[in-house]
């Protein structure tokens, strides 16, 4: 096929994760779902590759006074284990199972979310990231895979199933400011 006949066509996501949304629907968002004020949100199912075992163990890495709130949205054969895992490292005060999300939801579960957190070793593309990105929330995710060309230069990667490298992308993304404000303009320009 000639080179002229072909034109890349970019993976999108509904253009919901990218509109304006009403901070009082955010508001009511965060309360009807018992969301903490600052927190690291995972949104797929809890399978082993999506590295949620890997998130569970970051946050309990980092100092007692830095630790995230977790959210976690999507259901999956891992919960039970995931929760004891919460629970053993002494995160299950601070991590939130959300089961599975109104689709109508999720656009405003990423804006209120601090960092977008997707540690999975492999993917087609990485759609939440996108998602993320278009809601101007800063993503975490993996190296490998799809996950730069989903990511670009907006996000922190770290290596699948690292732990610590997890938890230091972590630590700057909720840390640094001046880093997540440059994330964020990075994200909306990417997606």
């Amino acid at each position: 096929v000639g080179p002229e006949r072909i034109r890349v066509a970019y993976q999108s996501c509904n253009p919901a994760f990218s509109a304006p949304m009403d901070a009082s629907n955010l508001d009511s968002l965060r309360a009807r779902l018992a969301l903490p004020k600052d927190f690291v949100l995972f949104v797929g199912s809890l399978i082993e590759r999506k590295g949620v075992r890997t998130l569970i163990e970051a946050a309990s890495l980092l100092p007692q006074g830095e630790r995230p709130h977790l959210v976690i949205a999507g259901t999956g054969p891992l919960e039970a284990d995931l929760r004891e895992q919460a629970r053993r490292a002494g995160l299950e005060s601070r991590t939130r199972f959300l089961g599975r999300v109104a689709g109508a939801d999720l656009p405003g579960l990423y804006r209120l979310a601090r960092v977008f957190a997707y540690p999975s070793v492999g993917e087609g593309f990485g759609i939440p990231i996108l998602e993320a990105l278009a809601s101007g929330t800063p993503v975490v995710t993996s190296t490998g895979s799809c996950f730069a060309e989903a990511g670009g230069d907006a996000a922190l990667y770290a290596a699948p199933a690292d732990a610590g490298d997890l938890a230091a992308a972590l630590a700057r993304a909720l840390g640094d400011e001046a880093l997540r404000q440059g994330m964020i303009g990075r994200g909306l320009r990417h997606a």
